[in-house]
């Protein structure tokens, strides 16, 4: 498996042959890519690994094979204040040639920002589908999504032929659609409009308490066991 860190477009992609590969993209800060792990446990920036996906690429059409080291990595910014993060992801299937790894890629993404600290992004997927997102660090802030509003925390909208679909989060039991208010029967619901007025929504149920993940760590550099939970 490749692990290409590429910084331009704020992303990390995975390329492998034989399983179903993941590509996040992280949206709201300015981010260092890729970033080496060393010993003891530090991290120091490194060169971009575009050049390692062009040399795969070279030998696989030259039929001829390679050595590249590999290295543990992630992301980091530095900032202050309040902060919020991003990150939508696109999955892939898995492609043995390599010089095909990432023709099923998402066609366009896009960054959305707006006042009050709120980030989202436009997606068009690679079969023509666009989607919508948007969230911030307030509980109540104003977001638009192309034909989708509301005022609450999160907001994501897609849309395939005349089918409008997606949830909200947070909301004061209402969202505009096409330039027309609906009501929820919660703050957070999904919602689908197949027509101009065929409007359904269904209700979205919070934890009863917040989640707890194990073990409490935030940097993986073996395999571990993650659990969720509630606490005692």
């Amino acid at each position: 498996m490749l692990v290409e860190g590429d910084a331009k477009h704020q992303r990390i992609r995975a390329a492998c042959p034989s399983l179903a590969n993941l590509s996040p993209y992280f949206l709201g800060q300015t981010f260092d890519l890729v970033r080496e792990i060393d010993r003891k446990g530090n991290h120091v920036l490194t060169p971009n690994t575009a050049p390692a996906l062009e040399l795969i690429r070279a030998s696989a059409d030259k039929r001829s094979s390679f050595e590249h080291s590999l290295r543990k990595g992630g992301i980091g910014w530095q900032d202050q204040g309040n902060q919020w993060l991003v990150t939508p992801h696109a999955t892939r299937k898995a492609i043995a040639e390599p010089n095909r790894q990432f023709k099923k890629e998402l066609r366009e993404i896009e960054e959305l920002q707006s006042e009050g600290g709120v980030t989202g992004f436009r997606t068009l997927t690679a079969n023509g589908m666009p989607g919508w997102f948007q969230s911030g660090p307030e509980s109540k802030n104003h977001r638009t999504e192309g034909p989708a509003s509301a005022v609450g925390e999160c907001l994501r909208a897609t849309q395939s032929h005349d089918k409008l679909g997606g949830f909200a989060l947070g909301t004061q039991r209402t969202i505009t659609l096409r330039g027309k208010p609906f009501a929820t029967q919660t703050a957070d619901s999904e919602y689908t409009l197949k027509s101009s007025s065929e409007f359904t929504t269904l209700p979205i149920h919070r934890a009863s308490d917040t989640i707890q993940i194990s073990p409490r760590k935030n940097v993986f550099t073996d395999p571990a066991e993650i659990s969720f939970g509630m606490p005692i």
